[in-house]
């Protein structure tokens, strides 16, 4: 069943997949009806640690409300509404004709803050979770810094999605007409490309944004594989791909990685 929509985002989407976390036996008897299979525990790539290490845990943002990983959340809601109240929306056309919405705001989110603008989201046709654009925020010196970049790449390229593909795939350019480069994406070298955030949202400190592109559209479990190739034991992560409203580079499949250390 489908819940009425709410400021904060689009209606639940009540999948039974989606409540697969194991973070312990108790949480997982109270919270889950099935044996993890993709987001739960994992001890990272093989190598990575012995058995005793703490295990890495994607969670799904359901999970917030699970009795046993956020014992205020109330105070989480509440907090995350009065900062998400003072950010400040600026609309733009890209170059495609679409309206892109980028937020701006000096308070910093907490990972538990993340978790309880996602729990209500939808997932797109991949089954990956979409965070709407005005959900969260850059600091304003952090956006300043990525509308300077991508303004400086229409001097050079014919997109920023064109040094994209040529930095992070391996692809050569040539010039168009105009005299700007255009990546020949028929000869990628690499189709998947994990960087940190040049430009991260403002999440608090110990809080690690990363993203990763896709030469094509990836489902859910290919995703799933990436995140737990990449990143090693003892951390919490969450994982999503923006809605199209606010993508900086649309034409570029990717996805949001944020991780911390876990709690002990």
């Amino acid at each position: 069943m489908m819940a009425a929509p709410n400021r904060y985002g689009p209606a639940p989407f009540h999948d039974e997949s989606s409540i697969i976390v194991n973070m312990s036996e108790l949480w997982m008897r109270m919270c889950c009806s099935s044996t993890p299979t993709d987001e739960g525990e994992y001890h990272g790539n093989p190598g990575d640690a012995d058995a005793t290490e703490k295990p890495s845990v994607i969670i799904p943002p359901s999970s917030l409300s699970c009795v046993g990983f956020v014992s205020n959340r109330a105070d989480v809601a509440s907090s995350y509404r009065k900062k998400f109240a003072k950010r400040m929306i600026n609309m733009r056309r890209n170059r495609h004709g679409v309206v892109v919405a980028k937020a701006t705001q000096s308070e910093l989110i907490t990972f538990e803050e993340l978790l309880h603008a996602l729990k209500t989201c939808k997932k797109d046709p991949y089954g990956r979770l979409i965070g709407p654009g005005d959900l969260f925020w850059r600091t304003p010196e952090v956006e300043l810094k990525r509308c300077v970049e991508y303004e400086k790449d229409q001097e050079k390229w014919a997109t920023t999605a064109d040094r994209l593909y040529c930095e992070y795939f391996g692809y050569t350019a040539t010039k168009n007409e105009e005299g700007k480069l255009v990546a020949q994406q028929h000869d990628a070298k690499r189709q998947t490309a994990w960087v940190k955030n040049k430009f991260p949202y403002a999440f608090e400190e110990g809080i690690q944004h990363d993203v990763c592109f896709f030469g094509s559209i990836q489902a859910r479990n290919f995703c799933l594989d990436v995140i737990k190739n990449k990143i090693g034991v003892g951390k919490h992560i969450i994982w999503f791909t923006n809605s199209m409203e606010n993508r900086s580079v649309p034409e570029i499949d990717h996805i949001q990685i944020i991780y911390r250390d876990a709690p002990n």
